[in-house]
Formats: structure tokens, C-alpha cells, sequence
């Protein structure tokens, strides 16, 4: 709830797109705050960009995800 509080603030105060960056969350916990931070920015119509994790992204439909040298194969994860 209080993430979700923070990314509303945000969007209120004019953020176009939002990062969901959680590196210590347990796979569990981050598909659920992802999946919330993916309705709440659809419904504002603000992309969702999900950090190192392409099937994350994939899973709760974000608009994209951040993907660095070690977070995979890049060609994969465009496909």
C-alpha cells in the first residue's frame, strides 16, 4: 500500500513513466507490487518500465522492462 501510495504521489505530481526496482524482493513479493504498480499506472495511462527482470515484465504486461549486461539475454527478451 505504501508503494502504491508513493507511485500515486508521483503520477499527481507529473511522472510520466514509472521504474518498478526492487533488488532485495523475494520473486514472490515483487510480482505482487509489480502486478499493483502495472494497474495503477494503466489506469493513469503511465508506462511501466520493470528493472532487470524481462519476464516480470512480461507477466504483469508492462510497457517494458530496464535490462542491463548481466540481466539475461537481450535478444530473448526483446522476442
Amino acid at each position: 500500500d505504501r508503494l502504491a501510495a508513493r507511485v500515486t504521489a508521483a503520477r499527481a505530481g507529473g511522472a510520466a513513466i514509472v521504474q518498478y526496482r526492487n533488488k532485495s524482493a523475494a520473486p514472490a513479493l515483487a510480482r505482487v507490487q509489480a502486478a499493483r504498480l502495472a494497474d495503477l499506472c494503466r489506469a493513469a495511462g503511465v508506462p511501466l518500465i520493470v528493472n532487470d527482470d524481462a519476464r516480470l515484465a512480461l507477466d504483469v504486461d508492462a510497457a517494458g522492462a530496464h535490462l542491463g549486461g548481466t540481466d539475461g539475454d537481450l535478444a530473448a527478451a526483446r522476442a
